[in-house]
């Protein structure tokens, strides 16, 4: 499990984001899916699908969601100090 929490050189909004979406991008890969291949399953450009794989800070949050989605991923949201936990269990098949 990846816990990620609040640094001074990075904000934790902008890690969190980056390691979300290398955690997108590992499942992804984990379905044999291409970027082209997730994108039209997602309804979503594949330029877009590769800026939430880079953890770009300005995607929308329904974007998002839909990855998620058809990845066979959802959002769990906790009261606590994390900002981000990613079970490792999320990232096998």
């Amino acid at each position: 499990m990846v816990k990620i929490s609040k640094t001074k050189s990075e904000t934790g909004s902008h890690k969190a984001l980056h390691l979300l979406g290398k955690a997108l991008k590992q499942r992804r890969k984990i379905l044999r899916l291409t970027q082209g291949e997730l994108a039209q399953m997602a309804g979503m450009s594949k330029n877009l699908v590769c800026q939430v794989e880079n953890g770009k800070a300005t995607v929308q949050a329904c974007k998002l969601l839909d990855l998620l989605g058809v990845l066979g991923l959802h959002l769990v949201l906790e009261n606590g100090n994390n900002r981000i936990l990613i079970k490792d269990e999320f990232l096998k098949i």
